[in-house]
């Protein structure tokens, strides 16, 4: 009955897990269509930009911290107080900002002003206000365990950790956190995207460039997170894993080379819906990020195939 209801808690905890995840690349990328239309507006109707904005980051360092919480390391009570009373103000704040411009929002989100903005299930301002509430609602929680340590609530809460699974240090998760940031932003865009399914008759390479959106930064993020090849014993094995890497990596490089030389437009003629950044600035930005992903995850995989191999040697 133990291992079970052990096996139970880990099904939920992994759901909880995705679930979250899939809703911080949502979250990132109404983030950077807001603050990009922001931008692009010279930064007009500021308080009101500035809510939405906040209304779809704070989710996602969240789900960041909640990550390295529950799956790397546990941060002691003092950060984390101070992390709850922070996310309770800053989105207590978003609140205030969304019903004091509740009438102007819902008017201009009846004249399509959102309609850009890819919403979970309801349009803002109405997801702002469920995103909000429930975030207090979790620190409120979070705070109640920090106090009431044998309460049922601290029960619950311990459930969700699962420390030492991923044997990462701080430094090195505030450079994930960054591509993770990145993989957030292009696996939202790739979910938003998908209407451009239907085009694919008309151009093949939208598949292109939806795989690369999508595959990229997450299959880099994760060999950087879950550390694969230290999990495997046999050095041909790691060998061949860390190919596979680099060989996907080159793989979509080529690629991209190949159809930018036969058709130097053809990102420009299909790709604007999936790089809003890029054509709300003029400059190409979330290219060159893949790009330089794809070159450092190579020079990664090379070293640790060398280091490998001298390891091998001294043997």
């Amino acid at each position: 009955m133990n291992n079970s209801k052990t096996l139970r808690i880990n099904k939920h905890r992994i759901f909880l897990t995705i679930l979250l995840f899939l809703c911080a690349c949502l979250f990132m990328h109404n983030f950077y269509k807001c603050l990009s239309g922001f931008v692009a507006n010279n930064f007009d109707d500021g308080i009101m930009m500035i809510t939405m904005i906040v209304n779809y980051i704070l989710p996602v360092f969240c789900f960041l911290f909640f990550f390295y919480n529950y799956y790397i390391k546990p941060i002691n009570k003092v950060v984390t107080c101070i992390y709850s009373v922070v996310v309770i103000c800053v989105a207590s704040f978003a609140l205030y900002g969304i019903f004091q411009n509740f009438d102007v929002y819902t008017s201009n989100n009846s004249l399509g002003v959102y309609g850009s903005l890819p919403s979970i299930i309801i349009k803002f301002p109405y997801d702002g206000i469920v995103i909000n509430i429930l975030l207090i609602a979790v620190q409120v929680f979070n705070v109640i365990t920090l106090f009431k340590p044998k309460h049922k609530y601290s029960y619950l809460k311990e459930q969700l950790y699962n420390h030492g699974y991923f044997k990462i240090n701080l430094i090195e998760y505030l450079f994930y956190s960054i591509l993770a940031i990145l993989t957030f932003f292009t696996i939202g865009d790739f979910i938003s995207g998908l209407r451009l399914l239907p085009n694919i008759r008309y151009d093949g390479k939208i598949i292109f460039l939806l795989l690369w959106i999508l595959i990229i930064p997450l299959v880099n993020l994760i060999s950087y997170v879950f550390k694969f090849e230290n999990r495997i014993n046999k050095i041909s094995h790691k060998m061949t894993y860390l190919l596979s890497i680099i060989g996907i990596n080159i793989l979509f490089g080529l690629l991209f080379y190949l159809f930018e030389t036969l058709d130097p437009n053809f990102i420009v003629s299909i790709g604007k819906p999936l790089f809003p950044i890029t054509y709300s600035i003029s400059f190409p930005i979330e290219i060159i990020a893949l790009l330089l992903i794809q070159g450092i995850s190579i020079i990664i995989g090379i070293s640790k195939i060398i280091l490998i191999k001298l390891k091998k040697n001294e043997r």
